[in-house]
């Protein structure tokens, strides 16, 4: 079996050590099989991400060019497998291991949304149109599953990590998916990374608007306004505003550890929507 990590050391002299064994030896098999496989296929998202950063990645996402499900019938042997489910309206095939790295296969698609919060239709696409559809621009990196291991970066995110900043896509991304909105204030607090000036004010606004309604339609009204005024606090903690920082100096600690509280009970209410709504889409984009 090839070791497909020593062509990542490139981006990273250290991924050896930084990558978990279970990640390690499932990036190699998955390697061996696309090798098989004349087709365009790139790692995407978090684990790219995560090479950068120099993280250990619970996931390994992959996008391609034709059937994810083809792709994933090949993968399926090759793994302790817990569960595994494909969701042909949005073209993607996750699988579950039982070595607790979990494998997200997809097709190339594009995005579109019937009205704010609605579950997007998807039609096949390339690569070149592929990353329009994501979420943040240091979500939308590829690096090809092959030798040559060449970094798709059409963005400009190596710039944003550098920078750590959080840079949103398109103006209507919050419009048309909220759970982004989740996502952004997520990764804010994980990476300590800021928001650019339009990131940061689309976000507000978003607020502002009330986009998280589309997606609230089955909760209690109360539940509702209470979980958009923890959001709202989870917002100004990671934002640099001259006001979060003097009511911080104002208020002290206590303000501060409950932020910290309303962010875990967001968290909570999330997991909670995702069960209502039974949209697994909408965990896709909350979870990693």
């Amino acid at each position: 079996m090839k070791n497909f990590l020593n062509y990542l050391t490139k981006y990273n002299p250290d991924i050896e050590k930084i990558f978990s064994k279970s990640l390690k030896h499932s990036l190699n098999v998955l390697y061996d099989i696309s090798l098989e496989k004349e087709k365009k296929i790139y790692l995407v998202g978090g684990i790219v991400r995560d090479i950068f950063l120099g993280r250990n990645s619970a996931d390994i996402d992959i996008v391609l060019e034709g059937d994810c499900q083809e792709f994933a019938a090949c993968v399926i042997p090759k793994f302790p497998v817990s569960k595994h489910r494909f969701t042909e309206r949005f073209m993607t095939y996750n699988i579950f291991t039982k070595t607790g790295t979990n494998i997200d296969i997809a097709s190339f698609r594009e995005e579109r949304y019937e009205y704010p919060g609605a579950l997007p239709s998807v039609v096949p696409t390339s690569i070149e149109n592929d990353y329009r559809r994501r979420d943040f621009s240091i979500n939308a990196m590829y690096i090809s599953f092959n030798e040559k291991a060449e970094l798709y970066d059409p963005l400009n995110a190596l710039n944003d990590l550098k920078n750590k900043t959080i840079r949103i896509i398109h103006d209507k991304s919050f419009e048309d998916d909220p759970t982004r909105i989740f996502r952004a204030v997520k990764f804010a607090a994980r990476y300590n990374f800021s928001f650019d000036e339009n990131t940061e004010r689309l976000l507000l606004e978003a607020m502002e608007k009330n986009y998280f309604s589309t997606i609230f339609k089955k909760l209690k009204n109360f539940f509702k306004f209470y979980l958009h005024f923890l959001i709202f606090r989870c917002i100004l903690t990671v934002t640099k505003k001259r006001i979060i920082k003097s009511r911080l100096k104002e208020e002290g600690e206590n303000m501060l550890l409950l932020n910290i509280i309303s962010f875990v009970i967001c968290v909570i209410i999330i997991r909670v929507i995702q069960s209502l709504t039974k949209i697994s889409y909408a965990y896709d984009y909350v979870r990693d």
